[in-house]
């Protein structure tokens, strides 16, 4: 649910790739604008106010999140008043998150109301999976599709089909089709329409690694045992009944870029994350993540069969410098949580003995990391060779074809999510659709 925009430096490392001069025509803070409805103390000339999604700040933060912020404080940290703007993304602060009235507001609920719904336009066509992009020649002229029963539909496109499978599925889907590297689809049988060899390629997610400490004292409301469970129930009901309370905040409100050199995210989250008997009582966890991470993995399909998932690998920290930076973080959130008024509520930290020394650290890191699913790449855009679409989401030499999702975002941005940048996209695409066939 945080509301996170990509920084200004992912801009410029991408413009460079889209024109061979470093042109880039997005206007990026107008997209992210365009779609935003923020009329919290955050609203500034940064932020929109009159989009559909909500966009909110935490008006009641928790008593451990302000803890963390006074801690960082005294770590040397600068208090940032909001991440998403331009000029302050670098130092502790409250995140902002899609919220209204005690509730996530997603796309879903954002961009498909009753009104869009009702358009004798749009209809959506529930489970229903895309199994494959019929072409003739070079071009897409419909879409093959499978249901739950087994019955199969294909869906006619009129003007274009625009593919927004996520980056996981897109490629996957693109190589069903025979869009993507020969050298993988021809030993499945699958003929090859366009050899692009960046489909499924540059595959990327941020590492994330979890720090987790008990405290003395209940400020983490929903510490999971027995001797809370009649509180539980109370803020349950509470919420329930007026969504408010804790269960109306996603526990996450607070966290650190550290975007100038080693680009790490720190974050705090009101409860103890886990699935050992660690995670039980009082707590909170601090997540590690690294933003720009160096390694990269694939995307591929088993056979032709479209019901099998993919196969994939981000090859995980494979990358020495990732593994280095991941470091970095942990000594960072060390250094927080020796400061007050943290370090006297602290009882325990999970593996405090692996921390003693850089060889104990880096196997916990490899041991512990995991994927932060912010799935990045995979259809990446560009103008290399490497790519796979152009900056109007068109697929190399292939018409009426477009792919819209996080796929298509070059690399892992500096973000604590891609949620608010997949929603950019939309709006940019909606600008290229409008701009070629209702001013034609």
């Amino acid at each position: 649910m945080i509301y996170s925009r990509a920084s200004a430096a992912n801009f410029d490392q991408w413009s460079q790739l889209l024109s061979k001069n470093g042109e880039f025509s997005w206007d990026m803070e107008k997209l992210y604008k365009k779609s935003e409805n923020n009329n919290s103390i955050f609203a500034n000339d940064s932020h929109g106010t009159q989009g559909e999604l909500y966009v909110s700040s935490f008006r009641h933060p928790l008593e451990i999140s302000q803890d963390f912020l006074n801690a960082c404080k005294s770590a040397g940290h600068e208090q940032i008043e909001d991440f998403n703007s331009e000029d302050e993304s670098e130092g502790v602060g409250y995140f902002q998150a899609n919220i209204y009235g005690g509730m996530r507001c997603s796309a879903s609920t954002a961009f498909l109301d009753e009104a869009v719904r009702s358009r004798p336009n749009f209809e959506i066509l529930s489970d229903l999976t895309a199994n494959k992009l019929n072409m003739i020649g070079s071009k897409v002229h419909s879409v093959q599709a499978v249901g739950h029963n087994g019955q199969h539909v294909r869906i006619e496109a009129e003007k274009e089909v625009i593919l927004c499978a996520g980056a996981l599925n897109s490629p996957k889907l693109l190589m069903l089709s025979g869009i993507g590297r020969r050298q993988d689809l021809e030993p499945l049988h699958i003929k090859c329409i366009n050899d692009l060899q960046g489909v499924g390629q540059n595959l990327q997610d941020h590492p994330l690694l979890h720090l987790r400490c008990k405290i003395k004292q209940n400020k983490t409301p929903l510490n999971f045992s027995f001797s809370n469970l009649g509180h539980i129930m109370g803020i349950n009901r509470q919420y329930k009944q007026t969504k408010s309370g804790v269960l109306s905040s996603n526990l996450q409100e607070i966290g650190v870029f550290l975007r100038k050199q080693n680009q790490i995210l720190l974050n705090l989250t009101a409860t103890l994350i886990g699935s050992n008997s660690f995670q039980y009582g009082n707590g909170f966890t601090v997540s590690a993540t690294v933003l720009s991470p160096k390694s990269k993995g694939e995307v591929r399909i088993r056979d032709r069969d479209p019901r099998k998932s993919p196969i994939f690998s981000f090859n995980l920290l494979q990358e020495k410098e990732d593994v280095e930076v991941m470091k970095h973080a942990c000594r960072q959130s060390f250094r927080i949580l020796e400061q007050e008024p943290l370090k006297s509520q602290i009882i325990d930290i999970q593996d405090k003995s692996l921390f003693e020394n850089d060889q104990k650290l880096e196997q916990f890191i490899r041991n512990q990391c995991q994927l932060k699913t912010n799935a990045t790449g995979s259809c990446r855009m560009g103008m290399d060779d490497m790519s796979v679409v152009d900056s109007q989401f068109k697929i190399h030499n292939i018409e009426n074809l477009r792919v819209v999702d996080s796929s298509v975002i070059p690399f892992a941005i500096s973000a604590e999510n891609n949620i608010a940048t997949c929603i950019l996209l939309g709006e940019k695409v909606a600008e290229e659709i409008n701009k070629k066939y209702l001013q034609n």
